[in-house]
């Protein structure tokens, strides 16, 4: 079964449990919780499902939570269909009979005995009229699996199709024609005010951008306006509404004296809160590092001081400290721990040894880059010449070093310089 077949039959059974006052229990546990929400990442096939029943998410593959489903129960003794559970119209037990038609049904009805076809693309030679036929009957045939969807009245009853087949764009653009909207209310609330001493900032957000705030209230006197439609989130903690997100929004509505709109959600994580800011404006590295560096985590404080003192790249200091002299390479899990509040310092005192001796070559203008630390680390590694020794050769010959894109580049323009007027090479590495 494709992805996109298993998120339609997971949408037509999780969704209406979203509702307000829908309670479940689980089946291995009975449980019993609501569900909040739940999210679907097709990148990765992941699931992750938010129930009052637990502070953290949790995660599912497709398989489990197909496995999931199958184990649910309403409280109030509605059943949850199986996930491969037949609920179309025609499945035993189903009655027949439908409140929607769907807009292209019918048409040609009243023309004289012609068909929806004829009418709708005028008369055709006989081959042509065979081909539009044929196409007018594979919309039907979606339009048929998808009206049921359009009722609300009769959502238990709709069928989710197995698959739908857009075989050429002009089909395409008839099942579009012949689409209609539901427009289903959120039980999310959203408040508004004006008063601006209700709200903190969260300790560990990314500070305030004072062009990204011109530039929102530029677009406001400009006629663009949507503070109402993009309200801030906030959670309410001890007699404040601290804001998870939209603080630059919260800035502007108090230079400009506007109102506020606000929506209240559960506590979330400093790491949650940096996922939600990457879904609408990139964090950088340096966001992440003072996100956590501020909030007390011991390891970024000193990797925020590390980068400080030595100016490297916070990928070549988070690598440094956690490999030593073994840094070869970025390792993207590393960074991915890094973002997530997970970095621990595993090789302090290599990554400071390293360090220091890149210092003494800081005249060089590439001496940061993560080759020429690597370049470093490995000559200290080998230990067949002292980095005192290099640095005394670079030194008299400060033109012979340029830049390179491999550690291995530069360990060879080492060897060059140090082996100038010697009859006997010098290998470093």
């Amino acid at each position: 079964m494709k992805l996109i077949e298993i998120k339609a039959r997971v949408d037509f059974r999780l969704k209406p449990l979203l509702l307000p006052g829908v309670r479940c229990f689980f089946g291995r546990d009975k449980t019993d919780f609501a569900i909040r929400e739940f999210e679907y990442f097709d990148s990765i096939e992941r699931w992750i499902v938010h129930t009052s029943g637990s502070a953290e998410p949790e995660e599912f593959t497709s398989e489990e939570i197909i496995t999931w489903i199958d184990g649910l129960t309403r409280k109030d003794g509605v059943a949850v269909p199986k996930f491969y559970e037949d609920v179309s119209r025609n499945a035993p037990g189903k009655q027949a009979g439908r409140s929607h038609r769907s807009p292209l049904r019918g048409i040609g009805d009243d023309q004289g005995g012609k068909s929806g076809t004829e009418v709708l693309r005028g008369a055709q030679d006989d081959k042509r009229c065979a081909q539009d036929d044929k196409k007018r009957k594979n919309v039907f045939n979606v339009i048929d699996e998808l009206d049921g969807l359009c009722d609300v009245n009769e959502v238990e009853e709709s069928k989710i199709p197995d698959e739908i087949d857009f075989e050429t764009e002009e089909v395409k653009n008839e099942v579009r024609k012949a689409a209609s909207f539901v427009h289903i209310q959120s039980p999310v609330k959203v408040y508004v005010t004006k008063n601006y001493e209700w709200f903190e900032t969260i300790q560990g957000n990314r500070p305030l951008n004072k062009t990204k705030i011109r530039k929102i209230i530029s677009e406001i006197k400009a006629g663009t306006n949507l503070l109402q439609e993009c309200p801030i989130i906030v959670v309410e903690r001890d007699g404040k509404l601290y804001v998870m997100d939209g603080q630059h929004r919260l800035e502007v509505c108090k230079l400009i004296e506007s109102y506020v709109w606000y929506v209240i959600r559960t506590e979330l994580s400093l790491f949650e809160i940096a996922k939600m800011n990457t879904n609408t404006e990139k964090w950088t590295n340096d966001d992440y590092l003072n996100c956590y560096a501020v909030n007390g985590d011991s390891d970024y404080a000193f990797l925020k001081a590390f980068k400080e003192e030595y100016d490297f790249p916070i990928a070549v200091c988070v690598e440094l400290l956690i490999k030593g002299l073994n840094y070869v390479s970025h390792i993207p899990e590393d960074i991915e721990a890094f973002k997530a509040g997970q970095f621990e310092i595993k090789q302090q005192e290599e990554a400071v040894l390293i360090a220091n001796e890149v210092m003494k070559f800081s005249n060089f203008k590439g001496y940061t880059s993560r080759h020429f630390v690597v370049c470093i680390a490995k000559i200290i590694k080998d230990g067949k010449v002292g980095i005192a020794e290099i640095r005394k050769a670079w030194e008299s010959r400060p033109d012979m070093l340029e830049n390179h894109t491999s550690w291995k580049d530069y360990i060879l323009n080492f060897e060059a310089i140090i082996n100038v007027g010697k009859h006997k090479r010098v290998i470093i590495f």
